[in-house]
């Protein structure tokens, strides 16, 4: 009876469309981030409108605090205790310019900020599915998969607009993984790498954590040990 339940689940596992109703259930699971502005929206917003006194440029919109600082103290935004030259800046141009963007589309609706957030989950999730599948193969390909896409990680990033860096980095480096895992066969998609990888830290300070230079290639590792080959190269030496 085990051994039945075990094969079955092996057998599950190894369909390509268990990996595809993986990817579209943690999709679905995001919909009911849909709704209002919260939280560090809050703070990007009225730097679109225009009535944030301390607003920064439309393309450094993570610039937090800094800027009019005795100001924003003195109005009680800030406790009295801040240190003086306090400066919060995250330099995340990319995602600030789609913010501006989305400001220009849809204004306050915040249904098109939320559903184009989305979109990046699922951009996301469909690169995890095709590096995960090609790295360590359809069986624990696909259950990494699905650890990956029911992660917690990204209920902030589909739930606050503002957090959508999160999703624009994460893509740009899984897209880059992805690529250089098949540049053992296709030499110039290192260089799309590398572009991806800098187009990821245009997207935020996370995609420096991507350390993708101990990474195995598939044509490099036997099918029998890629799970445990891509365990290690991605933990680094």
């Amino acid at each position: 009876m085990k051994g039945s339940l075990g094969h079955r689940l092996l057998s599950a596992l190894q369909r390509r469309k268990t990996s595809w109703f993986i990817v579209a259930l943690a999709v679905l699971l995001a919909v009911p981030s849909l709704g209002g502005f919260s939280s560090d929206d809050d703070i990007v917003l009225p730097a679109l409108d225009g009535t944030r006194f301390d607003a920064p440029p439309w393309y450094d919109l993570y610039h937090f605090a800094g800027r009019a600082l005795p100001e924003v103290v003195g109005r009680g935004i800030l406790p009295w205790w801040s240190a003086p030259h306090l400066r919060l800046h995250f330099v995340r141009p990319l995602p600030s310019l789609l913010l501006a963007l989305d400001h220009t589309v849809f204004g306050h609706w915040a249904y098109g900020y939320h559903l184009h957030s989305i979109a990046w989950l699922a951009a996301l999730l469909v690169l995890a599915r095709s590096f995960f599948l090609r790295v360590m193969g359809p069986s624990a390909g696909t259950l990494a998969l699905l650890v990956f896409a029911l992660s917690p990680h990204f209920t902030l990033a589909a739930r606050l607009i503002a957090a959508r860096h999160i999703l624009v980095t994460a893509v740009a480096v899984t897209a880059g993984l992805l690529l250089l895992v098949q540049s053992e066969e296709r030499p110039r998609a290192r260089w799309y790498a590398g572009l991806a990888f800098t187009f990821g830290l245009a997207g935020g300070e996370g995609a420096s954590a991507a350390s993708p230079s101990g990474l195995p290639t598939s044509s490099s590792v036997p099918a029998e040990g890629r799970g445990a080959s891509a365990r290690a190269g991605l933990s680094g030496p």
